[in-house]
Order: structure tokens, then sequence, then C-alpha cells
């Protein structure tokens, strides 16, 4: 997968992101598809925090990031995806330098696992 413009889908049992051949600055992705369990929405800072958003926050940030139909009929699907992504997905900034701090801040919150014991059973394998 990609994490810079995915493409969203819903189906019966989830919301989805899919890969696409769009993939940002660093080059790295897949065809596919996966749970879509969180988005997070990346800020420079000069100290490490991840932050939950409300529901209105993150309205306001992915607004500016999703490219509507001109169209009114899919522009109207669109918009009620848009619904209902915000809605059931939780959305976070993370505030971050470009430091393994960083990572360790975003991937404890957003797994519950401790990254410092992942990191050495990855080393392990």
């Amino acid at each position: 997968m990609n994490g810079d413009k995915p493409i969203i889908g819903v189906e019966k049992d989830g919301i989805y992101a899919y890969g696409t051949p769009w993939m940002g600055k660093e080059g790295r992705g897949k065809k596919g598809k996966a749970p879509l369990k969180a988005m997070v929405f990346l800020e420079q800072a000069k100290t490490n925090e991840i932050i939950k958003l409300s529901v209105s926050q993150a309205s306001m940030r992915l607004f500016h990031q999703v490219l509507f139909p001109s169209d009114e009929e899919n522009a109207t699907r669109s918009l009620e995806l848009f619904d209902e992504l915000v809605q059931r997905v939780p959305t976070y900034l993370l505030k971050c330098d470009i430091s393994e701090t960083a990572v360790k801040t975003s991937f404890e919150q957003l797994t519950g696992l401790n990254f410092e014991q992942i990191k050495v059973k990855e080393n392990e394998d």
C-alpha cells in the first residue's frame, strides 16, 4: 500500500484503503487493499506528540486532501463517503521531527504495542 494518496472504499465489512500507482517521494507501495484502521496527518514540529482529532477537526484537515468529482451525483456520493470515513475511522495529528522517536510515538499510540519490544523481536528474526 502507499501512504500518500490511496483510494478509499466502503464495503459491507469495513472501510478499506487501496494501493494506487501514485506513491509519493519515497516511491514505495504495492497493489492490494487493507482495512483502514486510522488516518494520520503529519505536521513538522520540534517535539513528537500524537493527538486524537475530533470529527470536526478531522473533517477540516481531510477536506483539503480529497479530490471531489465535478458532477453533482458523484460529488454527493463522495461527500457521503467522506462523512462515513470521518465518523468511523479514528484520526490523529502527528506532530513530529524526523527521528526514530517520532516513529515510536506514532507506533505505540496507533497499535498499543511497545516499539522497543517489536524492534528487538524483528532484529532477532
